[in-house]
């Protein structure tokens, strides 16, 4: 009839073993938007135009802290061309993201009315890969990453 509670050490190694795994996944997202804002760094620009600029609300994931929400997004389309060939493109960055305040999206928006010149950067090996605006790398995810890693050594170390 009664359930035998799970036992205090077990609890904390599934709290750790889930914080070391969360942790390791952070680590590798960090890595992979790093090695790809390396790589496009050096890749070429051409001439584009704004089609569309406006803002959505999206439910999701937001800003890189990975929070579920509803979240406003600048929805911006750009037309460009490489090698003879037309793309569409929508990112404005490498890692686009939402923001939990209107005015955050607008400013954005704001900056790339419809109609606009602006210099679209493009993956040489891949040209439908593209973006407006080289990017900071984010430390976000790392610090998250350590965070969790040490919340799973701290529970391990209690126990």
């Amino acid at each position: 009839m009664f359930e035998a509670a799970p036992h205090p050490d077990s609890l904390k190694l599934a709290i750790a073993g889930l914080a070391i795994v969360a942790g390791l996944a952070f680590i590798a997202v960090n890595f992979r938007r790093r090695s790809l804002a390396r790589r496009a760094a050096s890749w070429p620009a051409v001439a584009g135009t704004i089609t569309q600029s406006r803002t959505a609300r999206r439910w999701g994931l937001g800003n890189g802290i990975w929070i579920a929400g509803l979240w406003y997004v600048p929805d911006i389309v750009y037309r460009y061309e490489v090698d003879g060939r037309t793309y569409t493109g929508r990112k404005i960055t490498l890692a686009d993201t939402g923001y939990p305040k209107l005015r955050a999206a607008r400013e954005i928006i704001d900056r790339y009315p419809e109609g606009t010149a602006v210099s679209v950067f493009y993956d040489p090996a891949k040209p439908k890969r593209a973006f407006l605006e080289p990017q900071r790398e984010e430390r976000r995810t790392l610090g998250i990453a350590v965070l969790l890693l040490a919340i799973a050594g701290a529970a391990l170390l209690a126990g």
